[in-house]
């Protein structure tokens, strides 16, 4: 490959590498960011250059000359020893973003026809929405001109407390499907952020903004495990609360026990007075209620660095919080039961007693085997006669 001597068709993948595979660079040319005209050196041969290679100077000679644009080829006349004189194509110039697409070819100008198609009827809400449009390029251009319109016409409908404390899907919207919204949401954030000159992220985002409910992502289930408990909540016997909800709602009962997984919550025995919020998992946010001061708070996860540390997480919260079924006496009952840890966490948490901290230490440097012991690899009876000691205490 000549190091010298560039033909139109090797200025095509370099620009089309440079300015137009790379969006950075594509968004600045866009934006004016990156000014017109381009400038490509052709780099000319030396007269010796032009003589070992003398082929590729005659192409490179005639595919210039007979350049018929889009740009406008850049020469000199030099005198080439041994070759004579010669006036040598020096640069290829574009002088805009039209030569540059024609100069690319017809894919390149049928992407662009696309986007373009595409801003349309979102520029027509407002012009100055053509730096976010932009911004957003790559995401828009996977969109069709009937999701644009439609995009158009759903940003032209939001504005501040539509929502109404409902949720998403609620929104009183006109010709629209809500799951279209749902599904462009980091869109029409940017757009009506742009559209509404910066009011919908300084509310926080565009539900804060429409006054919208966040979906809950975070739930947990409610289980009574007595009878008075089950009257008490209707007579249903299994819910399933948001975290949202749990902070506001005070359960009924004496007693609480928060069991970090699902599969142990559905293997509680009965307990008067009690009742179960299980399958949180690290989620123990919603143990900052207020009315969890007022009930005797018992906490049984997994006996590993992690389970510990949801321990130590509601015992920062309520430090009344007693520990179920997380001892050593537990561990050396199911000594063939314990397996490794997937990626125990080295550091100790604050809020551990003295047990537990040497606990702790003990599964970090793997005294009794694995580092493990599941909720779930507890025999019956030892769940059992665990919980009803704590209960009856």
């Amino acid at each position: 490959m000549n190091e010298w001597g560039t033909l139109p068709e090797a200025v095509r993948r370099r620009l089309r590498q440079l300015e137009w595979d790379n969006i950075g660079n594509l968004r600045a040319r866009l934006l004016g960011d990156r000014s017109f005209p381009i400038r490509i050196s052709l780099k000319p041969p030396t007269g010796r250059q032009a003589i070992e290679a003398m082929a590729h100077f005659q192409s490179y000679m005639a595919e210039w000359r007979a350049w018929p644009g889009p740009g406008h080829v850049e020469y000199r006349t030099s005198n080439l020893s041994q070759v004579g004189r010669h006036d040598l194509p020096m640069a290829l110039v574009l002088e805009s973003f039209d030569e540059l697409t024609s100069f690319l070819g017809p894919a390149a100008q049928a992407r662009r026809q696309h986007w373009e198609s595409v801003f349309e009827p979102l520029s027509a809400l407002e012009s100055e929405l053509h730096a976010c449009l932009v911004r957003n390029l790559i995401t828009l251009e996977l969109l069709s001109v009937t999701d644009a319109e439609r995009l158009a016409a759903t940003l032209a409908q939001l504005k501040p407390g539509l929502g109404r404390d409902n949720y998403l899907r609620a929104l009183p919207l006109t010709g629209v499907d809500t799951k279209f919204v749902e599904q462009h949401v980091a869109l029409l954030t940017e757009l009506a952020d742009a559209l509404h000159l910066g009011t919908v992220r300084a509310a926080g985002g565009l539900l804060a903004w429409l006054g919208c409910r966040a979906v809950p992502y975070d739930w947990l289930y409610v289980r009574p495990l007595c009878d008075d408990g089950r009257r008490a909540l209707g007579g249903i016997d299994l819910l399933q609360l948001s975290t949202a909800t749990l902070l506001a709602t005070p359960l009924p009962g004496r007693s609480v026990v928060i069991v970090e997984n699902v599969a142990a919550g559905y293997a509680l025995p009965r307990l008067p007075g009690t009742i179960a919020v299980f399958g949180g998992g690290a989620n123990v946010r919603w143990t900052q209620a207020d009315w969890l001061a007022g009930r005797r708070l018992g906490y049984w996860g997994d006996i590993d660095t992690w389970g510990l540390h949801y321990l130590a997480s509601v015992r920062r919260i309520q430090t009344h919080v007693e520990p179920l079924l997380m001892d050593l006496a537990t561990v050396q009952a199911h000594l063939p039961c314990m397996v490794d840890e997937k990626e125990p966490n080295p550091a100790i948490p604050e809020h551990l007693n003295s047990a537990e901290t040497e606990l702790y230490q003990d599964l970090l440097a793997r005294r009794y085997g694995g580092c493990c012991l599941e909720q779930e690899r507890l025999v019956a009876d030892w769940v059992r006669e665990g919980l009803h000691r704590w209960n009856t205490k």
